[in-house]
């Protein structure tokens, strides 16, 4: 065989080889085509919110993508409660659910939602604080990111391991605080509110370091607060947590206006009201639970304590309105719009 033929065929396949590598590049390219967006969670993939409320969105907003982008879920260690805002705000993360009270930053016009009796409809209380945020009554709170969605989780109820139908009940008993509002609420109730970080709160509860506290539906099911304690004053409201859907502002720009306008599609006040009414689902299959549970026990206090309680946690809404730069207004719209929404939703 000659040099000449041997040289053919050597570069005959040599020519196969590069043109089916430059196929598999091209279908690698493509692939590659669709923006993968980091979704900063602190929540683990097994969570129940993440399960019924978050995955669900996350899946939805995907499906709306058709292959413009997709979202991926990035939970602990990637990121946790404490630090997901500054994951997303440095571009770690593209994009995060942040609960804002923990982060430990000064959303001082967001918090207005953990105003304890401000309400206890999640899906009012998500278009009320959107609301806010359109009206510019949450100045720079924002500024570092792009804000998709604002939204309030369930709202804080009391939680007791013994029966509490009265103020007196609750007089001298250590209970766990949540934040600066629960904690405030809690004193003026009598009770002596401790600090203790959430991940300690089943063992405190267990060992009897204290004896009840505020929590909601996620806590008391999810983390199983509902095993340490037995009973849940059923009608006054410890507010509601209020939560950030975000995206970092860079990572937003660069995207196709395709890519925007998708986002832009479940964003807003459309897509506040979307996750208020995801949450509320969850919290009513997590009352559910609770309610089967016959060791959990509901109890309504009688219009006359009722009337006691609510006027000592308006004494802490007061507080909060003095305290609270342009304080008294955030929480008369906010109050206005959350009786606005509620009567719709």
């Amino acid at each position: 065989m000659s040099i000449t033929t041997n040289f053919t065929r050597l570069t005959g396949k040599l020519g196969a080889l590069a043109l089916a590598g430059a196929v598999s590049f091209g279908l690698g390219s493509a692939a590659q085509a669709e923006t993968l967006i980091k979704f900063a969670t602190a929540l683990s993939a097994d969570s129940g919110l993440m399960k019924v409320a978050y995955g669900p969105w996350i899946d939805e907003l995907n499906e709306r993508a058709k292959g413009e982008f997709r979202v991926q879920a990035f939970p602990p260690p990637f990121a946790n409660a404490v630090n997901v805002w500054n994951r997303v705000v440095d571009g770690v993360a593209d994009m995060g659910i942040v609960v804002l009270p923990p982060t430990g930053l000064p959303f001082t016009g967001s918090h207005v939602t953990t105003v304890p009796g401000t309400g206890d409809n999640v899906v009012a209380g998500s278009v009320a604080l959107w609301k806010l945020y359109e009206k510019g009554l949450l100045k720079g709170e924002y500024d570092d990111v792009k804000l998709l969605n604002l939204v309030t989780v369930p709202a804080n109820v009391f939680i007791s391991k013994t029966e509490v139908d009265s103020m007196d009940d609750v007089k001298g008993m250590k209970v766990r605080a949540n934040d600066k509002n629960s904690a405030a609420a809690l004193t003026n109730l009598g009770a002596s509110p401790i600090a203790i970080p959430f991940s300690e709160a089943y063992q405190a509860l267990s060992k009897g370091v204290v004896q009840g506290g505020v929590a909601n539906g996620v806590t008391i099911v999810g983390f199983k607060l509902g095993e340490v304690t037995g009973y849940q004053v059923d009608n006054v409201f410890f507010g509601m947590v209020p939560a950030a859907f975000v995206m970092n502002k860079d990572f937003y720009d660069g995207l196709s206006d395709e890519a925007k306008k998708i986002l832009e599609s479940v964003s807003g006040l459309e897509g506040s009201i979307d996750n208020g009414m995801r949450q509320r689902a969850y919290d009513e299959s997590n009352r559910a639970y609770l309610e089967a549970d016959k060791n959990y026990h509901f109890v309504t206090l009688s219009d006359v304590e009722k009337a006691k309680w609510d006027a000592a946690l308006a004494k802490v809404a007061d507080q909060w309105a003095a305290e609270t730069p342009n304080g008294a207004e955030i929480l008369r719209v906010y109050t206005e719009e959350y009786k606005k929404a509620a009567a719709q939703y």
